[in-house]
């Protein structure tokens, strides 16, 4: 495009610059879920790193009482399915709108695969078309201890979220063992990341180039094949619309923060300097902010509209003004071919006087000899007599 509407920059701007600035501890409650089998490691440390929310613990399962004062629940890892009443009170929380889910997965290794499927059902549940594939990402080449499956991810946000979600973030983190993601299109079908995304979802964390597609058990993946090679999804997010004026947010991760053999949050691993911390702290940042965000992205897709709609007008106009320019040099060659040919008329013309006179004179002279002649004769004739 080649100008942007004023409102396009400084919405750009504001995001750049909300991760410094935190809400208050009364203002959200975000729990972490240990009732589903998950493992509690590094979950005091995040806890104790990010203070300015208010932090829950959530062991006896979800009810209206537990998630009724959440506004950020994170659901790492989970081992032992809901129970259909657990699943009703969590959509019922989550259709209360300005809500958020995390939902961290696992691989298809080991356990992995009921991991996978707890987590799919959570995300079909909450209106999300983000899935977790079933099948496992390596990376042969960036991966920590020599080990392709202790991946070493890169933080790659989707515009408009880089400067944000990357934010202090010059590492990679760790995704020990993990999933990939997916989504569900409009047919049903599931469909990768790796090469785009659709509306309303945004990629955060992927691969290297080098990662491949790996199958431990089955079922076999719905949007991959094992063998794949590229750079994989391994976090996304997306905004749920809710009735007019809410919003809610689902996060998908196919490892966890929390919880994990060795989870996101870890600050170095093997041989591997990590950002995890970094890049936790501003992903619930993000959460605990994401009403804002959604605002500002949605400023953000009107500006950009109208920065398109403006480009497409200046592209239209420069394509009449170009074919105006070809109609006027058309013209111009037209009046120079008719100007070429009055001049050879005129020439014509010019040639033709020449001639006319050149008769004229011709004639004259022959008049005069003829009548010299004629004179002379009757002269002769005259004598005679």
């Amino acid at each position: 495009m080649k100008s942007l509407p004023a409102i396009f920059l400084l919405t750009l701007l504001t995001i750049s610059m909300l991760p410094m600035y935190f809400v208050t501890a009364d203002e959200v409650v975000v729990a972490a879920d240990l009732s589903h089998g998950e493992s509690d490691k590094y979950l005091d440390w995040i806890m104790g790193n990010i203070t300015w929310v208010k932090w829950k613990v959530i062991t006896d399962g979800f009810t209206p009482d537990t998630l009724s004062d959440v506004d950020v629940l994170l659901i790492g890892q989970p081992n032992v399915a809901l129970s259909p009443s657990e699943m009703d009170a969590l959509t019922s929380w989550f259709a209360q709108g300005d809500k958020v889910v995390w939902v961290a997965a696992d691989s298809d290794y080991g356990s992995g695969p009921g991991v996978q499927d707890i987590a799919n059902s959570i995300l079909e549940a909450l209106g999300s078309r983000l899935r977790v594939d079933l099948a496992s990402v390596e990376d042969p080449v960036q991966n920590a201890g020599g080990r392709s499956y202790r991946v070493v991810a890169n933080v790659d946000p989707d515009e408009p979220f880089k400067g944000v979600l990357d934010k202090g973030v010059t590492k990679p983190v760790l995704y020990h063992g993990p999933g990939i993601l997916a989504y569900v299109k409009d047919d049903g079908t599931w469909a990768s990341l790796a090469q785009e995304a659709p509306e309303g979802i945004y990629r955060v964390v992927r691969t290297s180039s080098n990662g491949v597609i790996v199958e431990n058990n089955p079922p076999a993946a719905k949007a991959h094949t094992a063998g794949d090679q590229g750079s994989f999804v391994l976090l996304a997010f997306e905004f749920i619309k809710v009735g007019n004026n809410k919003v809610n947010m689902v996060i998908a991760s196919s490892e966890s923060p929390y919880g994990d053999y060795e989870p996101t949050w870890s600050s170095q691993y093997y041989d591997k300097e990590l950002d995890g911390p970094q890049f936790v702290t501003n992903m619930i940042n993000f959460a605990t902010n994401f009403k804002g965000y959604y605002k500002l992205l949605s400023m953000y897709m009107e500006a950009s509209g109208e920065a398109q709609q403006l480009s497409d007008r200046v592209s239209q106009l420069e394509s009449q003004v170009s074919d105006l320019q070809s109609q006027v040099s058309s013209l111009t060659n037209d009046k120079n071919q008719l100007q070429s040919q009055v001049e050879d008329l005129q020439n014509q013309v010019a040639k033709l006087e020449e001639e006319k006179n050149m008769n004229l004179y011709m004639g004259i002279g022959v008049g005069f000899v003829i009548g010299i002649i004629i004179g002379l004769a009757i002269t002769m004739l005259t004598k005679k007599k």
